[in-house]
């Protein structure tokens, strides 16, 4: 009684023992991989460039200074509205009237002036370098529109009063609805590159892989101490640990930031904990069939053309996860277990996706998973160990 029951745990221990060493076996021969520490690298400077550009770019809430240079014939009008449209654009105005009009535009031409104003000629000439300061241009020529519209309504009579009553613009008020979709979608456009990036990657990586052994015949000789399916669940293991691994290293300045106290982008907790659930999950299926396809090929050189119908479809969810992420289809590819870690993060941020259906599309990823291990497991069992040339689905069923 007691051999019947030792006998098959010991077979258990020696098959999660041999993962276990599988698995670290990946691990080694990942870290020695200069593409896996350049792509850590590139995740890393671009997630500290995420943290330190808003700064650096949104440092200064201060208005942009302009220098404008009007001629003697300037009337008071003008040189209210400037003073009045200015903050409004973002534009902090200074106004020098000037007599040497040549002199002002030398001045122009290096710079030393933004834009000279002539009232001189009719109607009044602007002088710039060049177009592309259109908030400058956009407050001179209001403010001279307008100066020029209540001199007309002065000239026919109407007092002070009723000329301020009607030029006085009804604005709207806006109300948003919903303050926090910018920061949700910005974090799910975010998330679904990054596991678009790292997939692809890692998918290539464990294929690759599993051919050189194939080709090499080390998947031989290592099968003869271990079983196909710790051989196989091993890699897969190993090189999600690396894929945890790099995203880890990426995000760190993120992490140490949010860990100094600055916040997410409002909203965006539901949307992240959908990424990271979904991204973990539908990793695990990639590798394992990008672990079966790689089993399929001779030569490493073959690996590209195999797994490319699994890179497409990886593609397609990318590109169409957002802007479909709110229709039908978006909803197809938010259920479909290959293409939502990539498309239901989107519908999250989009607030489009009910509970319900967020764990659906979970129950039907680990359902792909399942039938991923599958799949993986009778193709690699099959494949691996026949060689001679590049096999294909159907070649196996014998």
């Amino acid at each position: 009684m007691n051999l019947t029951s030792s006998g098959p745990q010991r077979a258990a221990v020696s098959q999660w023992q041999a993962g276990r060493l599988v698995a670290r076996r990946e691990i080694i021969e990942a870290l020695r991989s200069k593409t896996l520490w350049i792509t850590a690298a590139l995740f890393f400077i671009g997630s500290a460039l995420f943290v330190v550009l808003p700064d650096l770019l949104g440092g200064d809430d201060g208005a942009r200074s302009r220098t404008i240079a009007v001629t003697d014939e300037v009337g008071e009008r003008v040189l209210a509205s400037i003073d009045a449209l200015g903050p409004l654009l973002g534009v902090e105005a200074t106004i020098e009237q000037i007599s040497d009009r040549d002199e002002a535009a030398v001045r122009v031409a290096d710079g030393e002036l933004d834009a000279l104003v002539r009232f001189d000629t009719d109607p009044p000439t602007v002088l710039v370098v060049d177009e592309q300061d259109q908030a400058l241009l956009s407050i001179i020529r209001e403010a001279v529109q307008s100066a020029s519209v209540v001199d007309a309504l002065v000239e026919a009579g109407l007092d002070d009063a009723t000329i301020a009553s009607t030029l006085t613009p009804t604005v709207p008020v806006v109300e948003v609805i919903d303050t926090e979709r910018g920061g949700r979608e910005l974090v799910a456009l975010l998330a679904a590159l990054v596991t678009f990036v790292l997939v692809l990657l890692l998918a290539m990586e464990i294929a690759t892989g599993v051919a050189v052994e194939k080709s090499s015949r080390v998947s031989e000789v290592l099968l003869a101490i271990v079983p196909v399916r710790a051989l196989l669940f091993g890699k897969v293991v190993g090189t999600g640990i690396i894929g945890v691994s790099i995203l880890l290293i990426g995000s760190a300045p993120v992490l140490v930031r949010i860990g100094i106290g600055a916040e997410m982008p409002a909203g965006s907790g539901a949307t992240l904990a959908a990424a990271i659930v979904f991204s973990v999950v539908g990793l695990v299926q990639y590798l394992c069939v990008a672990a079966a396809l790689g089993a399929l090929v001779e030569r490493s050189e073959d690996v590209n053309a195999t797994v490319g119908p699994l890179t497409v479809v990886l593609f397609a969810g990318y590109i169409a996860g957002r802007p479909l992420s709110d229709s039908v289809i978006g909803l197809v590819l938010a259920l479909f277990p290959l293409t939502s870690p990539l498309v239901m993060p989107s519908r999250v941020a989009l607030g489009t996706a009910s509970l319900v259906e967020v764990l659906v599309a979970l129950g039907l990823l680990v359902v792909g998973v399942m039938v991923a291990a599958r799949f993986a497991t009778v193709v690699y069992r099959r494949a691996i160990v026949r060689t001679g040339a590049r096999l294909r689905l159907r070649d196996l069923r014998t």
